[in-house]
């Protein structure tokens, strides 16, 4: 249990060492999810750019322990929307975890 534990807080230190851009990781994004960068930041809202947006919140948030309100604005949402988006993400468990090292490391 204490193991278990200590690795989790082990691999959250290395998660929030990586240094992705916020720009490269929406481009990369954008690309794998047949998105243009444009409709991921613009005001655009249809299934597949809602999708990607949340897959960016996820991993900006939870993989990457950044800062929502730092998404928030570059996406022109509320913070709330992008937490919300992120646990969507988490409770449906889409992501697979070799797209999250592609897009992350």
């Amino acid at each position: 249990m204490i193991e278990a534990i200590i690795r989790e807080a082990e691999e959250q230190a290395e998660r929030k060492i990586k240094k992705v851009s916020l720009e490269t990781l929406i481009s990369r994004i954008s690309k794998d999810m047949g998105t243009s960068r444009e409709s991921m930041t613009g005001g655009g809202w249809n299934r597949k750019v809602t999708r990607a947006r949340a897959m960016l919140a996820y991993a900006w948030v939870r993989y990457l322990g950044r800062s929502g309100h730092e998404l928030a604005k570059v996406l022109g949402v509320s913070p709330q929307a992008i937490y919300a988006a992120s646990d969507n993400i988490e409770d449906t468990d889409v992501i697979s975890s070799e797209d999250i090292e592609r897009w992350c490391k």
